[in-house]
């Protein structure tokens, strides 16, 4: 006799929206408040609050702070689609035969890159630890 399991192994039948989609909904609104929340605040800092290198008040003209904002979104955009499909080519070129198949199939394809993107986090996560970034609000010295 097979054990009994408390997850389901199938839909929840009902006529509305499964329950969970609240949630993916929730997520996403959270997600977009914060990015443009920091695209907003992040326009506000350059053209009010930017500092000088000395700590000396030096915020940029309107017209200023949008060039380097649309310059700044412009470049992170390309380059995450630049390098995406670069390390994505590298590794399937590294992965397949002498015939052009893949040495990956299916879920070890998927688990290859999920294993990937893991030891990515980890090593970030150690490098972040001992990263002391400069400071140059109120003249604080990094420490």
């Amino acid at each position: 006799m097979m054990p009994s399991s408390d997850y389901r192994t199938a839909p929840l039948a009902t006529t509305t929206l499964p329950p969970g989609i609240a949630y993916i909904i929730g997520n996403e609104a959270a997600e977009r408040f914060s990015y443009y929340g920091m695209r907003a605040i992040l326009i506000v800092f350059m053209t009010q609050y930017l500092l000088s290198a000395d700590g000396v008040s030096a915020p940029m003209p309107e017209d200023e702070a949008k060039g380097w904002f649309h310059l700044f979104v412009m470049a992170f955009f390309m380059l995450s689609i630049s390098l995406g499909n670069l390390f994505t080519s590298a590794v399937n070129f590294l992965i397949r035969n002498d015939d052009g198949s893949s040495k990956l199939a299916g879920a070890d394809y998927f688990l290859f890159f999920t294993g990937l993107m893991l030891v990515t986090a980890i090593i970030f996560s150690i490098v972040a630890r001992f990263y002391n970034g400069q400071r140059h609000l109120h003249q604080e010295q990094p420490g």
